[in-house]
């Protein structure tokens, strides 16, 4: 406001995401039920709530769309997305975490969810995830992430 000097700055929501990791080495993916990208794949993720952190927000969103309880997460990257919703196109950083599950059978499609995707990443096609960030991320986890280990 040039009479007061107040500015509102309008900053971008944020949103959480973990590449889940199982101790064979493949991934967990979930098929989007839901707009956008609905039928896409992506990883268990979403909004960042109010006094919440985006560890916990990361957490929460893998229990509420899989079943599974994550403990350690560790920072991957984040990414600039416009994310469109019921006619607004929304400012989203997103902020995308590693994490391990000691058991995958436990997983389930559950809110908002089509079905859940354990893959090796060798097997996942690029082309077949949801978001521009989604694909960053799968990319750069390919980068940094450590052989799984070998049985014998």
């Amino acid at each position: 406001c040039p009479a007061c000097g107040f500015h509102y700055h309008f900053n971008p929501v944020v949103a959480a995401g973990v590449v889940v990791a199982a101790q064979d080495g493949r991934i967990l993916l979930v098929r989007r039920s839901k707009e956008p990208s609905r039928r896409l794949l992506a990883f268990p993720g979403g909004f960042v709530d109010f006094a919440e952190t985006a560890e916990a927000a990361a957490r929460r969103e893998a229990h509420e769309e899989t079943g599974i309880e994550l403990g350690a997460l560790s920072f991957l990257g984040s990414w600039p997305n416009l994310y469109e919703w019921k006619g607004i196109t929304y400012a989203i950083v997103d902020l995308y975490f590693t994490g391990r599950v000691g058991d995958a059978t436990t997983a389930s499609a559950r809110h908002e969810v089509e079905e859940v995707v354990w893959l090796r990443p060798e097997e996942v096609d690029p082309a077949d995830l949801a978001f521009p960030t989604t694909r960053s991320a799968f990319a750069l986890f390919l980068e940094v992430r450590e052989p799984p280990a070998r049985e014998g």
